[in-house]
């Protein structure tokens, strides 16, 4: 089933007001927290639709199963890699896991076309609620951490991109311990960042 952000929300709230109705809630009993730090995955707060509306659009037939092939194979291909002891930067994963895709849907993408998806991961930028939020974090004096998948580069292309600059205190790639999350070495670099 895919659903997008919105209706993911819009789903969340509906259970925890189910959960509220059928136990009770005592609304003074909550005492509020403050957070010292978040480390945040990249796909919380980069928005990867413009980079799927390209192959959308580059193959309207194909495009959704291609979207979905590509996206499953990434994942597929870090639990494989960290399973196996073969780490490779997640560029080249997402490389790897975009020739499966069109591999298997019989789609003979040219190498301008496969650059292009490339560089798009290259362009990204926050999700339009993200960047405000962030902001309201750190001057609230929270300690802020991308904690990704994501190459270096792929993290501070779309910090620049979004003008977040100085926002976060780290950038940390699991490039770094050369495994993937849900290794918990990747998480390990918060914890120790922090």
């Amino acid at each position: 089933m895919d659903i997008d952000r919105s209706e993911f929300i819009s789903m969340a709230g509906t259970l925890l007001g189910a959960a509220m109705l059928a136990k009770p809630f005592d609304i003074l009993s909550i005492q509020p927290r403050k957070f010292k730090a978040i480390a945040f995955d990249g796909l919380a707060i980069f928005d990867l639709r413009p980079v799927f509306k390209i192959m959308q659009d580059m193959y309207p037939e194909h495009g959704g199963e291609l979207v979905s092939l590509w996206r499953t194979k990434q994942f597929e291909y870090t639990w494989l890699r960290n399973q196996l002891g073969t780490y490779t930067d997640f560029f080249t994963v997402t490389r790897d896991a975009l020739t499966f895709a069109t591999k298997t849907v019989k789609i003979d993408m040219d190498k301008t076309q496969k650059q292009q998806l490339m560089q798009a991961y290259l362009n990204i930028k926050v999700w339009p609620d993200v960047a405000d939020a962030l902001r309201a974090l750190k001057v609230a004096g929270v300690k802020l951490a991308l904690l990704s998948n994501f190459t270096d580069e792929m993290m501070q292309k779309g910090i620049e991109n979004s003008s977040l600059q100085g926002v976060f205190d780290y950038a940390l790639s699991t490039d770094k311990v050369k495994k993937f999350k849900p290794d918990p070495q990747a998480y390990q670099m918060a914890i120790d960042a922090f």
